[in-house]
């Protein structure tokens, strides 16, 4: 009998003693899942995203945002959804490319490659519904030759080419790049630069993906001659509270284009903050010859843009 009283106890106590253990187990998982909540807390997920063209004003557009206190926005392009290395790393990986969010602030990021990745739009809309959360898409573009020749124009600097000196080389490579070798017709199939004008083309893919109503076109040829008007839209797309755009722009004469300055009270002075040596820098002359055959293979392109959209593009004509 004492041997089982003893027993009886020793088992109670057994249990007694592995009900600390658990209750103390589940206390440190308890504060374990509460630090991971406040870490995960920290990491915002994006609220809009600028999704292309390729030499279409991205970066404008985003220097420009970023001067509205309401705005927080990425350096460098994440290359999340259109590159399969970064996007096996996984949306934790993501979400620390992004800026802290304070509050009341709207987190963005543009990578003008996730326009024409096939797989993007898809992998945006996973990731909508996984995180619970729609985000608002922004697309610029710009009359579609203009493009190519800025697409060229930064080749012709990766090459260190001159743009005077190299004209007839730079024109060779046009040829030998847009055109098709026994056709002569224009042609996409070996350079990259002229399908990512062909704008319908492209947004056809996102729009099975997306309302129309999720994706904000802006126009970069406007966004550069007058950049007021288009900020007002967009930040009336992205619910922005009011903000005084018309002092914050400056056209630099000698650059020949707006840069951006904003009044710092504290200093009680203006900053004025121009884009890049890389933007603004003198374009390549094309033959003649090649850029009306350039104009003509867009025509149909620009069209159907506009059928699409309903949008009044100077150029789309």
């Amino acid at each position: 009998m004492n041997a089982f009283l003893n027993s009886s106890k020793l088992t109670r106590d057994k249990i007694r003693s592995h009900a600390r253990l658990a209750s103390s187990k589940e206390r440190e998982e308890g504060a374990y899942r509460a630090i991971l909540n406040r870490n995960v807390s920290r990491l915002s997920y994006p609220d809009f995203l600028v999704i292309g063209a390729r030499k279409c004003g991205t970066r404008a557009l985003l220097t420009m945002l970023n001067l509205h206190p309401q705005i927080a926005v990425s350096g460098p392009e994440i290359h999340f959804f259109d590159l399969d290395e970064n996007y096996e790393r996984g949306v934790d990986w993501y979400l620390r490319q992004l800026p802290a969010r304070r509050p009341g602030q709207l987190i963005g990021e543009k990578t003008p490659a996730y326009f024409v990745a096939i797989h993007v739009p898809e992998r945006i809309r996973k990731f909508e519904k996984e995180v619970g959360k729609r985000i608002k898409l922004i697309l610029t573009v710009r009359e579609p030759v203009t493009r190519v020749v800025s697409d060229l124009t930064q080749s012709v600097a990766q090459m260190n080419w001159n743009v005077e000196a190299d004209s007839d080389r730079i024109n060779n490579f046009v040829k030998e790049k847009a055109f098709h070798p026994l056709s002569g017709k224009v042609t996409d199939e070996q350079w990259q630069a002229i399908g990512v004008s062909q704008y319908a083309y492209h947004l056809e893919k996102w729009w099975k993906e997306f309302p129309k109503s999720q994706i904000h076109i802006v126009n970069g040829d406007r966004l550069i001659t007058n950049p007021l008007s288009e900020m007002i839209q967009v930040s009336q797309y992205l619910n922005l509270s009011p903000f005084d755009w018309e002092s914050s722009f400056y056209f630099n004469k000698t650059r020949g284009f707006y840069c951006l300055q904003r009044y710092i009270r504290d200093l009680s002075s203006t900053k004025i903050k121009c884009l890049g040596d890389t933007k603004g820098r003198p374009h390549p002359k094309i033959e003649e010859k090649i850029y009306s055959q350039l104009l003509e293979y867009y025509k149909p392109w620009n069209k159907k843009l506009t059928e699409m959209t309903g949008i009044d593009f100077e150029w789309a004509i």
